[in-house]
């Protein structure tokens, strides 16, 4: 190694700031130097940025101290938390995309104006926390309380924090946002102000738990899109239950954004854990009037009919981005029971399936085995060759605008399969495979557009040279055994299961374990993998 690298190397290797190692090297290049005269081979402690706050005394709330629970551990003081946070290592901290905050048992008897100033206390904290984590764009922000099921302070909060960072936020529940315009003005909400840079806001909608009309909300939801109006450069999305009031108040959405050219979206797709929601996209009348404005869909197949709906969805939602296809663990064993084989299968399906694809904006597909109660686990491997053959029926449904596939909870995919999606799909840049337990070993070979794979737990594939990220990752549920936390292997370890070596590796360690590793051709396009 020139000397010139051996400094550079050495600078590399005492630096704690990914970003820091890229300067050195964009600023130390020559013609003696490359990027591959570099190793960077980096472990780091984990950061895990969800925080649940509470007050610790809610019979005196401004004067409280306001206690923080922050990766993974118990509850302290927000002053404890934040000095916490300053001392972290930076390459801990830039890491990081996505802030998360839990608001616990805040159903406190306040003044409005009592209200706002704890909210500003929430947002200062927050505004913190973007500060420390330079990469942060996305926020998610809920509550919980135990007496009330609608609860304004979230809009509050938002209504306080100030930031440049933050591109998108969710998930707000609509009808909590309805139910602080019947207390406030909405139009002189400030929910979407001093956010220069907010570009997507999530809305959900989960009624199931109690009984309300339209009618409750008329002028209060006139107010709401009044408002959207003023901030013409986000664009809206509301994932949307399946029933009489949700699918009312998405006519009326629909109708007034179209009319004052709001961008706005609808997915059906539960948004998040613990919300009273539907199972299952179905398209009726209904959701076929707001057909032209659906991105996002989960589908479940466990019979012929489903494939019917399949073709209505791909036949119709022209702006679908997304979609989630779920199929019963026994759904070949229908196959063969009901058919015979796969290839009479097959011949039902061509001969009732007429696939006029207009979606041409489809993105992202994700296809997962899901187990009932019924499930023979001793057949499953027995029916791992037509599994995959009605695996790689299923995919040549899709456009070949498909970039991202994830494939969940499959036993094996073999070899064909893959060589298939190298046709189908021209595009492919990311993969995942997460619950699998066996795969090709020349998997990602047959996928020339392939850019990064993502792998929950450890499967040996060679990874060709055009491959420029692979992610390992761990976690620590006990009931996903295949992908449970690793112990500290070394590097050679890895690249004997990829069969190819990488210069630049971030190990991400929690507790002693790894629980993600990444392997980039390019250490100057990190920014690249955060986002995966």
């Amino acid at each position: 190694m020139p000397s010139c690298n051996h400094h550079i190397q050495k600078l590399i290797d005492h630096s704690h700031s990914l970003t820091e190692i890229c300067n050195i090297i964009r600023q130390n290049y020559c013609k003696c130097t490359t990027k591959e005269n570099y190793k960077i081979n980096r472990k780091y402690f984990a950061v895990k940025t969800c925080f649940e706050v509470q007050l610790n005394d809610l019979d005196d709330p401004l004067n409280s101290t306001i206690l923080v629970s922050f990766n993974g551990g118990n509850k302290k003081p927000i002053e404890d938390v934040m000095f916490i946070i300053s001392n972290l290592p930076l390459i801990s901290r830039e890491y990081e995309t996505c802030i998360k905050l839990s608001i616990i048992d805040c159903k406190i008897k306040m003044s409005p104006r009592d209200v706002n100033t704890l909210a500003s206390k929430y947002a200062s904290f927050l505004e913190f926390i973007f500060y420390h984590f330079p990469n942060v764009t996305s926020f998610e922000i809920k509550s919980y309380y135990n007496d009330s099921y609608f609860h304004n302070f979230p809009i509050y909060v938002l209504e306080k924090l100030v930031s440049d960072q933050i591109e998108e936020i969710s998930y707000i529940e609509l009808f909590s946002l309805l139910n602080y315009g019947k207390e406030f003005n909405l139009l002189d909400s400030e929910i979407f102000d001093n956010k220069s840079n907010l570009n997507k806001f999530f809305f959900y909608a989960d009624i199931n738990k109690f009984s309300y009309t339209r009618e409750n909300f008329n002028n209060e939801l006139d107010a709401f899109l009044k408002l959207l109006s003023k901030h013409k450069h986000i664009t809206y999305s509301f994932s949307i239950a399946l029933n009489d009031l949700s699918m009312k108040i998405a006519y009326k959405i629909a109708e007034y954004c179209e009319e004052n050219t709001i961008h706005f979206q609808f997915c059906f797709c539960k948004p998040i854990t613990g919300v009273s929601y539907f199972d299952y996209f179905d398209l009726d009348e209904n959701v076929l009037q707001i057909k032209s404005y659906i991105t996002c869909i989960k589908m479940y197949l466990r019979e012929f009919k489903c494939f019917k709906k399949l073709e209505i969805a791909l036949s119709s939602l022209e702006e679908l981005e997304s979609i989630i296809i779920n199929i019963d663990y026994n759904f070949t064993a229908y196959v063969v029971k009901e058919f015979g084989n796969c290839k009479n299968f097959f011949r039902k399906l061509d001969n009732n399936i007429f696939l006029r694809i207009v979606t041409k904006n489809l993105k992202k597909l994700e296809i997962s085995f899901i187990e009932n109660q019924d499930i023979n686990k001793k057949e499953i491997k027995h029916y791992d060759k037509k599994s995959n053959k009605i695996l790689a029926k299923l995919l040549s449904y899709f456009p070949n605008s498909v970039r991202v596939i994830m494939f969940e909870n499959i036993n094996k995919i073999e070899k064909f399969v893959f060589i298939q999606m190298g046709f189908y799909f021209p595009q492919l840049e990311t993969i995942t495979f997460k619950g699998i337990n066996e795969i090709s070993d020349v998997a990602c070979v047959k996928i020339k557009s392939l850019r990064n794979v993502i792998i929950y737990g450890e499967l040996k594939i060679e990874i060709p040279p055009w491959i420029d990220i692979v992610i390992f990752r761990y976690c620590h549920c006990q009931n996903m055994l295949q992908y449970k936390t690793s112990d500290l292997k070394n590097i050679d370890y890895y690249f004997n299961l990829m069969n190819t070596k990488f210069d630049c590796s971030l190990q991400k360690i929690d507790d002693g374990e790894t629980v993600e590793i990444v392997f980039l051709r390019d250490v100057l396009n990190w920014n690249n993998f955060i986002k995966l």
